[in-house]
């Protein structure tokens, strides 16, 4: 990809720990991404509302969604069935991306058959994320 696309790219860090935000945030600005094309929610919940939002006013959703598996009010695996369930579908472009801490195959599989793109075990290296930007749409 190049640094421009990249640069342009959008993505939604879905994680109940403000300090996995802020590392997630500054790997990503290393890798090329706009700071103002990151965007955090703490919840499942929260970030589903700002999916809902942006359906609802017209605007893109992001081109990534970082996943946690396990947060309060609403986790990973919820936030995903819930997307299934919208009225308007998301886009193929928007990529879903679990990560989390559990390495069981059944956490994996789940995962992928709610859509995930892919699964990256913490701790995320700058290595994981630039393998996620370099693969095809």
């Amino acid at each position: 990809m190049s640094s421009q696309s990249r640069s342009a790219s959008t993505f939604l860090v879905v994680d109940d720990d403000s300090i996995f935000h802020f590392l997630m945030i500054k790997m990503l600005t290393r890798l090329g991404v706009l700071p103002e094309g990151i965007r955090t929610a703490s919840t499942g919940r929260e970030a589903l509302e700002r999916v809902v939002e942006a359906q609802l006013t017209g605007k893109p959703q992001p081109d990534y969604i970082l996943l946690d598996l396990n947060m309060p009010i609403m986790g990973g695996f919820a936030f995903l069935e819930a997307c299934k369930k919208l009225p308007e579908k998301l886009p193929d472009r928007v990529k879903m991306i679990i990560i989390s801490s559990s390495l069981d195959k059944r956490d994996v599989n789940r995962a992928a058959e709610l859509g995930a793109s892919h699964y990256l075990v913490k701790p995320v290296t700058e290595a994981d994320l630039e393998f996620i930007l370099n693969v095809p749409v």
